[in-house]
């Protein structure tokens, strides 16, 4: 591993936090590492910048070498408004970057016109906790992902960006499959650069017409918002600003909010579908957005019909709030399930897309959800997803806010860690008991006392939680045989521990 810090010299090693390289173009040019033997680039705080840190932008990101920085809000790769971050050569193995913030990228100068990442047909892409925020773009302003066999965004946000679209993510002839999985982002406040009038916060797109059954994509938008992004086009064509499910592109959105999404046309949704597109909603909130909630947008030929389905979703208008502009669409919209009532949001506050205690999507969600659904821990405000008599709709739990307890030696105490079956070959449940109501954290650490996997960081009531966990680590990789630690924390304090055994 190496390690950078924006005051330190790239004649040091960069093998030890004392003795640190002082650019990430200089680390990832001095790093060497292959598909078994992963070494990880580990930035610390600081801004990563030309002015500031001579950083030499864009990046050329080397497969199997993670990029790991100190925080998401704390560790700023700055471009200045100069140029774009980076990318990766075609046809590698995997591409992971977590913990850091991208902010002022610029695609002006760049024939690809995009203004943060642009990744190529590689197998496996992870962006985990990062920030996307004033980048821009004549296209893509934030990410730019073409022909890739899986793509993980989680716990990312995409504010204020400028574009025609700010996240991508693209199949083709060439690849039989892509699949992706976004879980708790954000998408909030973007809009079009100054060289367009159209703007879109997703785009999840495959072909229109299929060649030899390529390009397909699938994939699941969990607990994620997508709120007050605008687009200024005015064409007869249908247009949105939130999210684009278009060429045979299946996707499915859980416990989401799209809200006060807006379009200057008098055609289009927030959400829009084209080109033989499905979309399935589960536990969503789609409300407030200007012209309709939903709409599906092919209207020639059967083969390139669009079909969606919702259930226990909250859809301001009803069934009305969707608009097909084709007759050979298809529209599955369960009545016994889904209303049209305003979801009243607070409005204020840190979060105000979060649920009154009043709001008809309290505990008017399903946890009938396709196999391949897996909620979070948490929702987007820290609280736990599923709390009450099942789960809320929306991208936020209804939680007791500003309750009093008193922490006591003797409930702190009443908190355990048990874990069965230990040893584990193939999962493990670990069941936490807590005593009292507070913030937990739960965390798994190697026998060489490395943080792999977190496994719960959320606030959590008095009483119990299951949670099964496969043996993976945080970048959906499986570990090896042998001993690993499972640590409970509870407000900052270490309650519990256990020895674990995998086979």
């Amino acid at each position: 591993d190496l390690y950078v810090n924006p005051d330190g010299d790239n004649n040091n090693s960069g093998l030890s936090i004392y003795q640190p390289l002082k650019t990430i173009s200089y680390a990832l040019a001095k790093i060497i590492s292959d598909s078994i033997n992963n070494n990880t680039i580990h930035l610390s705080p600081g801004t990563y910048s030309s002015s500031l840190s001579g950083e030499k932008y864009p990046l050329c990101f080397k497969s199997n070498v993670p990029i790991i920085g100190s925080g998401r809000e704390i560790t700023i790769l700055d471009a200045e408004n100069k140029i774009n971050f980076g990318n990766i050569g075609r046809l590698q193995n995997e591409l992971i970057l977590k913990n850091f913030s991208f902010i002022r990228g610029n695609g002006h100068n760049m024939p690809f016109m995009y203004g943060g990442l642009w990744i190529d047909n590689i197998k496996k892409l992870v962006l985990d906790s990062l920030h996307f925020q004033y980048n821009r773009s004549y296209y893509q302003s934030c990410t730019s992902l073409n022909e890739i066999d899986s793509v993980f965004i989680k716990n990312c946000v995409f504010k204020n960006n400028r574009g025609i679209s700010h996240m991508n993510v693209h199949n083709s002839f060439r690849k039989k499959d892509t699949y992706f999985s976004f879980v708790s982002n954000i998408y909030q406040n973007n809009y079009p650069d100054s060289t367009s009038d159209q703007s879109v916060a997703i785009v999840t797109s495959g072909l229109g017409y299929l060649v030899d059954d390529h390009g397909k994509i699938h994939g699941n938008l969990i607990s994620c918002l997508i709120a007050d992004n605008e687009s200024y086009n005015f064409s007869t064509r249908p247009t949105n600003s939130g999210i684009l499910i278009v060429g045979n592109a299946n996707t499915t959105l859980v416990n989401s909010t799209i809200g006060n999404n807006k379009i200057a046309n008098q055609k289009g949704g927030a959400v829009l579908l084209a080109e033989n597109a499905n979309a399935n909603l589960y536990n969503c909130v789609v409300f407030s957005n200007d012209i309709n909630q939903i709409c599906l947008f092919d209207d020639e030929f059967y083969y390139l019909a669009d079909s969606l389905f919702v259930y226990n979703s909250c859809i301001e208008n009803g069934y009305q709030g969707i608009f097909d502009y084709g007759q050979y669409n298809f529209v599955f919209y369960d009545e016994a399930t889904n209303t049209g009532k305003d979801p009243l949001w607070l409005n204020q506050g840190e979060f105000p897309y979060a649920i009154s205690n009043s709001s008809p999507c309290l505990d008017a969600g399903t946890l009938n959800l396709p196999d391949d659904i897996e909620l979070p821990q948490s929702d987007l405000a820290g609280n736990q997803r599923i709390w009450g008599a099942t789960i809320d709709m929306g991208a936020y739990e209804w939680w007791p806010v500003d309750v009093e307890y008193n922490s006591t030696l003797n409930n702190v105490y009443e908190t355990k860690l048990i874990a069965a079956p230990n040893p584990m070959s193939t999962s493990t449940n670990i069941m936490a008991k807590f005593g009292i109501q507070g913030h937990a954290k739960i965390e798994v650490f190697d026998n060489f006392g490395r943080m792999v996997k977190v496994l719960m960081n959320m606030k959590v009531e008095k009483g119990k939680s299951v949670i099964k966990w496969i043996g993976d680590d945080d970048n959906h990789n499986l570990l090896p045989p042998g001993i690993y630690y499972v640590i409970l924390f509870q407000d900052d304090k270490e309650i519990d521990n256990l020895k674990l055994i995998k086979r």
